[in-house]
């Protein structure tokens, strides 16, 4: 894939988007996607360097610059899951669904390494399932 990508560069002069090697490295199944869902389509959440693209029909595609902050949320009949809510500083918000609570963690601080604005995952952290399976102390 890379190679096809280099080519496609050069003949066209273009820059191309890429996922970020540092979310993979993150990541603890070490892929470079979050599989979520945006209203009644799943699909692969990629974030690069300087922007994010949800790939499914028609793919969507921000730039961090223009995201204002991420904002996480939770359903309390879904502890195994989180929301992950993408604030447009032009107004109005893009909500991805169903992403597996053990990706929180690396989503966060991946986000925060980009300089995007972070606002509070306590209330999910509190709510997720620990490692051993068991559900965190709700406070």
């Amino acid at each position: 894939f890379k190679v096809v990508g280099e080519v496609l560069k050069k003949m066209s002069g273009k820059m191309m988007a890429a996922p970020s090697s540092e979310f993979k490295e993150l990541h603890p199944h070490k892929v470079a996607f979050l599989k979520c869902s945006h209203k009644a389509s799943s699909g692969h959440l990629f974030f690069c360097k300087q922007s994010c693209m949800f790939v499914v029909k028609p793919v969507m595609w921000f730039k961090y610059s223009e995201v204002g902050s991420v904002g996480f949320g939770s359903g309390q009949m879904r502890g195994r899951t989180f929301d992950l809510v993408l604030n447009l500083k032009v107004g109005g918000a893009v909500e991805f669904t169903q992403i597996d609570s053990q990706l929180l963690d690396a989503t966060v601080e991946f986000l925060r390494k980009v300089g995007l604005v972070v606002e509070d995952t306590a209330p999910i952290a509190r709510g997720r399932p620990r490692a051993d399976g068991a559900a965190a102390q709700k406070q």
